[in-house]
């Protein structure tokens, strides 16, 4: 074999290995989705003091959430947290947040947690601003009511590697959601428990 044949060979050799190594090194989760799970017509409640809508009277709700995660060939989910905002997994992440260990190549999850208004981000107009948008061009919902629609925001990420230890970026997947509220704009003089 000539010279120049060894190294065209090598050169095509070297090429196929690389190529190899790029799909071995692509990254370790395939899949991830969140979606809204079930019917959801429970809406938040907005009461109005003064001359706008400025307290939120519902306190906490249900929100159903379908969680799904896959990992490549030979790896495995083994850790995923869904949030309402942002999913960090292995930092403080403010607000409401559950974590799952795992250890199969599926994560699979139907959940319907209670979580604070507080707590929730959304995208867009909150529950009080969308009452008052709705206030500003109907002044008569002061005395029968409306509705409207804001939505939240809910992540899920998971990882195939320890949450805490290093390299948990290039082992870690995302996912997010925006989740449609319906939103109650009461009469006004409509009492009862309420919080910001």
């Amino acid at each position: 074999m000539t010279m120049t044949k060894t190294f065209t060979a090598i050169a095509i050799a070297s090429s196929i290995f690389a190529g190899a190594t790029s799909s071995a090194m692509a990254g370790p989760i395939e899949t991830v989705s969140i979606s809204k799970d079930g019917i959801d017509i429970v809406p938040i409640q907005v009461q109005a003091t003064g001359s706008k809508y400025n307290k939120i009277k519902t306190h906490s709700r249900k929100f159903g959430l379908k969680l799904y995660a896959k990992a490549a060939w030979g790896k495995k989910i083994k850790h995923a947290m869904v949030a309402a905002g942002h999913a960090q997994i292995g930092e403080y992440t403010p607000g409401w947040h559950k974590d799952y260990s795992n250890n199969s190549r599926t994560f699979i999850k139907h959940i319907n947690p209670n979580i604070k208004i507080s707590d929730v981000k959304f995208h867009g107009k909150n529950p009080i601003k969308a009452c008052n948008t709705k206030l500003a061009s109907h002044r008569n919902i002061f005395a029968t009511g409306s509705t409207t629609q804001v939505t939240a925001y809910f992540e899920l990420a998971v990882t195939s590697k320890n949450p805490y230890g290093n390299g948990v970026a290039k082992n870690q997947k995302k996912s997010w959601v925006w989740y449609p509220v319906k939103v109650k704009c009461l009469p006004k003089g409509t009492v009862g428990g309420f919080t910001n």
